[in-house]
């Protein structure tokens, strides 16, 4: 009986990185380079591979698989700055008519983008 129960060999290789390790990417993937000493303003994959073999955290992984994993958890920090963090939108000041106000625009570090 415990045969037929038993799990059957599957193709593939086993797992390289554990969940805790996937999870350490996507924690430095969301935390600023500046916080790591890297002289860039944004992430890349080849960046992030790098950085988690400096801190040991993995023994080698390409940038390719950091981008895979990446966008296996669609996270894309290398295209907003603001990914993580929207910025907070200040409305205008509301108009005494309503014309007025629905003509004005709104005020935010990201707007026009």
């Amino acid at each position: 009986m415990s045969e037929r129960l038993a799990d059957a060999p599957r193709p593939g290789a086993p797992a390289t990185f554990t969940l805790e390790q996937i999870t350490q990417l996507y924690a430095l993937a969301c935390a600023p380079p500046e916080h790591s000493g890297r002289p860039i303003s944004h992430w890349t994959p080849p960046e992030l591979a790098d950085q988690l073999v400096k801190q040991g955290l993995v023994a080698r992984i390409s940038g390719r698989h950091v981008r895979r994993l990446l966008a296996e958890a669609e996270l894309k920090p290398h295209q907003s700055p603001y990914w993580l963090h929207p910025p907070t939108w200040t409305l205008p000041p509301k108009s005494k008519t309503s014309a007025r106000s629905t003509n004005k625009r709104l005020r935010g570090p990201n707007v026009g983008r």
